[in-house]
Order: structure tokens, then sequence, then C-alpha cells
């Protein structure tokens, strides 16, 4: 009974997303979920206000930064936008330095914020656009790009994508998909 219970919630929260548009937070919620699903990398906050990086992740060995993953998280057909003179393309090596330095002060206290910033100006780190995209009422689409920037444009290629059946998943990554679908749309509810 519990199982269907919660084949019924699922599948009436994604029947409403299909029709309405899913805010930023619940998308930014299921591309933390994806990106720290066994994968041992620890969230540091990117953003200044609700501006910035939607996720700026890191992997330590040894005490020290091992890898740096910037990601950025997209709805459906939303598209990666331009600085207010439309000069510099977000997500752009460009972008992701000057909202590095924007977000600094409010990092002050995180372990080697510095040496993230000098690693990224030397292009050692990983970009990424997560998009989430609704398929059916009881699906959705993980859509996952590299980016490439050498300055303030960027170019995208996709490098993998999964479909996720929320009422029939198919193994342990959907099942946490699935639930954590579920507990990022109750959250958005909560935080309207």
């Amino acid at each position: 009974m519990k199982k269907f219970t919660l084949i019924l919630a699922l599948t009436a929260i994604l029947h409403a997303t299909s029709q309405n548009h899913i805010n930023g937070y619940a998308t930014e919620c299921m591309m933390d979920s994806f990106f720290m699903y066994g994968q041992k990398w620890q969230k540091i906050d990117g953003e200044n206000g609700s501006h910035g990086i939607d996720g700026l992740y890191i992997k330590y060995h040894d005490n020290h930064i091992s890898d740096i993953l910037v990601a950025e998280s997209k709805y459906n057909h939303s598209q990666l936008g331009w600085t207010k003179k439309h000069t510099i393309k977000q997500m752009s090596k460009a972008w992701i330095i000057q909202k590095l330095k924007e977000a600094k002060p409010n990092n002050s206290k995180v372990k080697h914020y510095d040496e993230i910033i000098t690693l990224v100006k030397k292009g050692v780190y990983r970009a990424r656009l997560f998009r989430l995209k609704p398929l059916l009422k009881d699906r959705f689409k993980i859509i996952l790009y590299n980016i490439k920037s050498k300055s303030t444009r960027v170019t995208k290629r996709k490098i993998s994508q999964k479909l996720i059946n929320i009422t029939h998943p198919k193994n342990n990554f959907e099942k946490a998909m699935a639930k954590n679908f579920l507990r990022c749309k109750s959250e958005q509810s909560c935080k309207k």
C-alpha cells in the first residue's frame, strides 16, 4: 500500500511538473543529488545571493584540492545566459572567475577558497551543464554536457543522458534520483 501511495504521489508531481515550470531551486537540488551520489564531492557555496555558480564541488586528496567541478543547472529548454552587457557567457572561464570572486566574502571560512580561484584561473577544473527535462507524467531525463571555455564564450558537448522512470526505476541510482526528485519538489513547494 505504501509503495502504491508513493507511486501515485510521484506520478502526480511529475504530471504537474510537465505542465508547470519547475523552479531553479528544485533543479539545483536534483543536480546536487546527481553529483553527490557516490562520488565524494564536497559542495562549496558559489553564489552571491541568488546569482552565481549553481554547483561548486571539490574533492580533496591529502588535504589538498584534487578536483574542482563547476556546474550550472537548467530546466527543460532553458539556456545559458549572458552578462548584462552581453559580453561574457554564463559558465565561461571569465564568468566563473568573476562569480568566484563575488562569492569569496561569503566563503571566508572555507578552507582553500583562494586555491580554488587560482586553479580555475589556470584552467584546472571541470565545467558541466546539468539539464533536467520532464517527459511523460512519470519520467524525466537528466542530460549532462561538458562545457569548454578559453575566455568569455563556451562550447558544450553532450556527454551523457539518463532516462528516469519514477514508477519503475531500474537500479539503485534511478531509485535514488526518483526519491530525490520527490524530496526536491517537496522542498521547492515549501520555499514558495
